[in-house]
């Protein structure tokens, strides 16, 4: 609970971050939570960027980054293992394979077996994070007066920005997609 305001801070809350007060605002700054981030002003109307998460566990999206990291560096190697091995080929097919190179080739074609069954499992770790970052359904940024332009809202690994002023409002993630709807 803040009462007042949040201004170009860095918050990150294992629950609900409550700005209280009519004139409570969170405004700049990174803010992640949870579960909810509420506040009567969510940015200001000079469309100042306001970063606000929830369903944020910040575990998670560390591993789910790491994740994302790895699978480009393995798909990269792909390429370079491929065109290595085409290489190794044709001077195999030549007769100038030395017995360096004959090792380097066996070496080359466990890497190219082993790489798909190791970007299969990656695969399958990020789509039980983003599995369990669904789950924190119910998880949701409020807006009591305005929501302004400039904020930029993510629920878990799904993002939105803000482009239009909203008045009274919840953002709430539905599938894939992030909405805003009205609060009461």
């Amino acid at each position: 609970y803040v009462g007042g305001e949040v201004i170009n801070c860095r918050i990150i809350a294992g629950g609900n971050v409550w700005v209280k007060g009519k004139k409570g605002k969170i405004v700049g700054g990174d803010v992640k939570a949870y579960k909810e981030i509420k506040a009567s002003f969510l940015g200001s109307n000079v469309g100042t960027v306001t970063r606000l998460a929830v369903a944020f566990d910040a575990a998670l999206m560390q591993k789910y980054e790491e994740n994302v990291a790895e699978t480009k560096r393995l798909q990269e190697d792909m390429a370079k293992v491929k065109e290595a091995l085409y290489t190794l080929y044709r001077q195999q097919i030549d007769g100038k394979l030395s017995p360096q190179q004959q090792e380097a080739l066996g070496q080359l074609e466990k890497l190219k077996e082993d790489i798909p069954a190791t970007l299969d499992k990656l695969a399958e770790e990020m789509t039980q994070i983003e599995d369990t970052l669904a789950q924190l359904e119910g998880a949701a940024i409020i807006a009591e007066d305005t929501l302004y332009p400039g904020v930029r809202a993510a629920f878990g690994i799904v993002y939105k920005e803000i482009l239009k002023d909203a008045k009274k409002c919840r953002l709430k993630l539905e599938g894939k997609r992030i909405l805003v709807a009205p609060y009461e």
